[in-house]
This record gives C-alpha cells, sequence and structure tokens, in this order.
C-alpha cells in the first residue's frame, strides 16, 4: 500500500524531487525496508542533517528521493524553520 502511495504521489506531482516521510513511531519502517522502487531512491535519515542535506543536493540531485525520516515532522512554524532539511527545497 506505501508502495502504491509513493508512486502515485510523485506521478501526480511531476516537479517534486524530495518526498519527505515522518514515521516517529516507526510504523511503517519494515514496510520501508522491503520497498523496492523504479526510478525513485529510497533515503533513510539517520540524524546526519548535514551528510544528508549534501546527499540529496549533489548526489543525488537529479533523482527523485522517497526520504524516510523515523521523527516527528515539524509542528509549528518555528520548528518548520529550525528544521535542517526543509531549507534546502
Amino acid at each position: 500500500m506505501l508502495k502504491e502511495r509513493i508512486q502515485d504521489y510523485f506521478n501526480n506531482r511531476p516537479s517534486l524531487r524530495v518526498l519527505f516521510f515522518f514515521d516517529p513511531e516507526e510504523e511503517y519502517l519494515d514496510e520501508v525496508n522491503q520497498l523496492e522502487l523504479p526510478d525513485i531512491h529510497i533515503e533513510k535519515y539517520n540524524n546526519t542533517p548535514f551528510s544528508t542535506k549534501y546527499k540529496l543536493v549533489c548526489e543525488l540531485k537529479l533523482e527523485r528521493v522517497f526520504l524516510y525520516l523515523p521523527m516527528a515532522s515539524p509542528q509549528n512554524q518555528k520548528s518548520y524553520h529550525e528544521f535542517p532539511l526543509m531549507v534546502c527545497f
């Protein structure tokens, strides 16, 4: 089910390059570990914002990326602006 949702999201938004997927309870971790998506790179965030940002901006700049983040999403304007990965997209 997650695989289809990801594919649909990218197909319906052709300019989308990085899809952030926040999973604070890691409910979807097993499903993400088994994902195989042609033409979509699956990247798991490991709490290294600089390395992840570099990878997204430089190494994966021409690819569509599904970014799995085992954390809560920013819930307000302040936390959104402080989230280090949001600045590059």
